[in-house]
């Protein structure tokens, strides 16, 4: 991991941060992030950062299994959540979990004038291969129901690598300190945040596309 600060001039910050790791599960990863920060005057700062990142599969998302009935249209089916490495996911081809990725980009502005204090940033998070938990498939399905039918299965789902998402969003807080003494204070705080998050691309196999 390195990470470094540098103050080009007295107003403008440059920041560099870089971290590898390797995980037994499914590799190694290399991720970096550079920022910047340029003060206007004494009361105002503009900054902005890039950075790349990932989430790994947690252990339930690997190995969590169950079974449970649910009724459909008035009929007990027995349904399981199957584990990543189960013999369900490896007939359905899905393949093993591997980690989210995501790109991140931030900017905005603070302002910082005796007791008030404003930031306010916008964000942008692209999510590249993201876990999420399937709809249940039928063991009636015309194409999977097969598979299913020979594991005794009358409905599955799983954890898949299955999504890329975006989310926009923006972050407000504005903090008042009044002093009450010399050595006394209260802090009053607002804070807000506005987002919005969307499905760009839903991707499988072919088989479950069918």
């Amino acid at each position: 991991y390195l990470d470094a600060e540098l103050d080009v001039t007295d107003n403008l910050m440059v920041g560099l941060a870089g971290r590898m790791e390797r995980y037994s599960d499914f590799g190694t990863t290399t991720n970096g992030k550079l920022s910047a920060r340029y003060k206007i005057g004494n009361y105002i700062s503009l900054r902005g950062s890039y950075s790349t990142g990932f989430r790994a599969p947690s252990l339930a998302q690997l190995y969590y299994n169950t079974t449970f009935t649910d009724f459909v249209a008035g009929e007990a089916i027995d349904k399981i959540i199957a584990a990543n490495n189960s013999p369900i996911t490896r007939a359905l081809g899905i393949a093993p979990l591997k980690e989210e990725k995501s790109n991140n980009l931030s900017y905005g502005f603070a302002i910082q004038y005796k007791s008030f204090a404003l930031t306010v940033d916008a964000y942008s998070v692209n999510i590249k291969d993201r876990i999420v938990l399937t709809g249940a498939f039928s063991a009636d399905d015309s194409i999977i129901g097969y598979d299913l039918q020979k594991l005794n299965v009358g409905a599955a789902q799983f954890f898949t690598n299955a999504v890329n998402t975006t989310t926009n969003g923006v972050d407000i807080v504005l903090n008042y300190t009044p002093l009450i003494t010399d050595k006394q204070a209260l802090r009053f705080s607002l804070a807000g945040n506005f987002n919005n998050m969307k499905i760009d691309e839903i991707h499988t196999n072919k088989k479950l596309k069918d």
